[in-house]
């Protein structure tokens, strides 16, 4: 009874996890070098600190569709994962 929360929540830890940002910024700033850089940040350095919003945007939307069919790919396997008692 309890795979269908166990589900949900896989679904939105993994999402939130590719969606990292505040920590990154706030702690390490990307740094030392790059080495704690993500995507998520690796965005928003481009759009908001190099100025370049159209590969900032475009990098969003790569994120966008790794993170879709991915979330996708969960929801499907659903069936196997998730029981229901008769």
């Amino acid at each position: 009874m309890i795979s269908p929360t166990v589900l949900l929540t896989v679904i939105v830890t993994v999402a939130g996890a590719l969606q990292s940002f505040a920590q990154i910024a706030v702690l390490t700033g990307g740094g030392p070098g790059l080495s704690t850089t993500v995507l998520v940040y690796y965005v928003f350095q481009q759009a908001f600190e190099f100025n370049d919003i159209g590969y900032g945007s475009t990098l969003a939307l790569m994120l966008l569709s790794f993170v879709m069919p991915l979330t996708l790919l969960q929801w499907q396997l659903r069936r196997k994962w998730v029981f229901y008692e008769d």
